[in-house]
């Protein structure tokens, strides 16, 4: 079974002496929706349309008896391994694979230039036409974060890690250009992969959330309200919500009347004074939406300890609201929050320096102003999707230029 292939071919305006470029835009999941790599898929190709290109999607994910025989191929014992083997293995590769080459083979005449959504398939049968990738990880980056306990690679033995080393390797030399979500990726794909630094481009991301469906026009007034911290985000453990906890206790000693409003985990994590947990809330839902909203109005400091993250497009929505933010200096983190200037970047697990930072932000309130102002311009002057479109689409042009 052949997932559908969607078109938009209605341009708009692109930019001055620049055509609009025909792309055929691959993904696992339907990038129509927030449900392909979590809401980027989405918002990549709606701004590629709106600077005025044709963009086709195509799923190339797995569906049906394709999917199950993969599953069967992948099969361990082990459920995490079992998953990640699907994930990364040879027998999902080479399915996903074939789907791209069904998808090719309907609009190969038609398409100018391929994007794809990561590793984990081979663009076959695109012919001569070239491909760019935009990627949030790779193996080498996944295989480092090991020492985290919370990265994927830790379920894989050093055989396989080899295997999806030179399958990902091979799709990396044939791009024509590597786009990433940060600076420190854009590093790795020349260090670890060899690939010549002028074909990748750190272009970063944007929120996943738009104005005034999830992001504010204007900065809230935050001058009164319990000092509030705010936690998003559904993997609790990786996204150290467990060390926050442990900070939590350490604030209120401080300040008595600190709260803690905990999104994302389906299951309450503790019951305890001062934390409220809200459980899921979906982005898509406009009730549960407004939920978020409102706590993201609420809270005086964004926070997310976490032990592995390639980028954390959570930080950008935070810096949106205005929000100061304490994370790690772990991954992308420290390229979106400038340290003592738009919030804190800490050691992951350490709940002392943790706690002294969140208390720094919570007894100064114009502190805390400053500094989500200070991330909220970075926000809105960087970390945009129209910008990062634009950063993309001139790549995008050299490439089909080139070609």
């Amino acid at each position: 079974m052949t997932a559908p292939l969607v078109e938009s071919v209605t341009p708009v305006a692109v930019g001055a002496g620049k055509a609009p470029l025909s792309v055929l835009f691959l993904a696992e999941g339907d990038a129509e929706t927030r449900d392909s790599w979590s809401g980027t898929a989405v918002s990549v190709v709606t701004h590629l349309r709106k600077a005025g290109h044709a963009v086709r999607t195509a799923d190339v994910d797995l569906y049906g008896w394709p999917k199950w025989t993969a599953a069967a191929r992948s099969y361990s014992p082990d459920r995490a391994r079992w998953s990640v083997r699907y994930r990364l293995g040879a027998a999902g590769f080479d399915a996903r694979s074939r789907q791209a080459a069904r998808h090719f083979a309907r609009v190969r005449d038609r398409i100018d230039v391929v994007f794809q959504i990561g590793a984990t398939f081979e663009p076959r049968g695109r012919g001569s036409i070239p491909y760019v990738l935009y990627c949030d990880s790779n193996i080498r980056v996944a295989q480092r974060g090991t020492t985290s306990g919370q990265s994927h690679a830790m379920h894989l033995p050093p055989a396989e890690m080899t295997a999806i080393q030179s399958r990902e390797a091979a799709i990396y030399r044939g791009a024509s250009a590597i786009l990433t979500i940060s600076e420190q990726l854009r590093r790795s794909f020349v260090e670890d992969f060899g690939i010549d630094p002028a074909r990748v481009h750190a272009v970063h991301a944007g929120p996943n959330l738009e104005v005034g469906a999830g992001l504010p026009a204007h900065i809230p007034d935050r001058s009164s309200g319990p000092p509030t911290i705010l936690f998003v985000g559904r993997q609790f453990q990786r996204k150290g919500g467990d060390v926050l906890l442990s900070a939590f206790r350490l604030v209120r000693e401080q300040v008595r009347d600190a709260e803690l409003v905990i999104v994302g985990p389906t299951e309450c994590p503790t019951r305890e004074p001062g934390v409220t947990w809200l459980g899921f809330l979906s982005s898509d839902d406009p009730v549960q939406r407004e939920r978020l909203a409102t706590a993201y109005r609420a809270a005086h400091v964004f926070c997310l300890p976490t032990r592995f993250e390639p980028f954390g497009i959570v930080f950008l929505e935070a810096m949106h609201w205005g929000l100061p933010c304490v994370g790690t200096s772990t991954g992308a983190v420290p390229e979106m929050i400038a340290d003592g200037r738009s919030g804190y970047t800490v050691p992951a697990d350490d709940p002392v320096i943790l706690a002294d930072r969140l208390c720094q932000l919570l007894r100064d309130r114009s502190l805390a102003s400053r500094m989500g102002q200070e991330g909220h311009h970075r926000a809105v002057t960087y970390f945009t999707w129209p910008a990062v479109v634009a950063r993309m689409t001139a790549v995008l042009h050299q490439v089909v230029e080139r070609a």
